[in-house]
């Protein structure tokens, strides 16, 4: 897929063109892979919700035994 992100800080830009240099990738490579890297973990949202469920499950099973 192609992504387009406008209004991108110039300092931004230039931290991250410089990262990609220091790893010896290209910027895009370099910003594909972050952007992987973020998909990858799970948002907040996701954490408090999988948190409550766990609770949730933890108090059935103490009024359940």
């Amino acid at each position: 897929a192609t992504i387009y992100v406008r209004d991108v800080p110039e300092e931004v830009t230039a931290v991250l063109k410089r990262r990609a240099a220091d790893e010896g990738k290209s910027f895009s490579a370099y910003v594909a892979g972050e952007l992987a890297r973020l998909a990858a973990r799970p948002s907040h949202q996701e954490i408090v919700a999988r948190l409550r469920m766990s609770d949730s499950l933890k108090a059935h099973r103490l009024l359940t035994s």
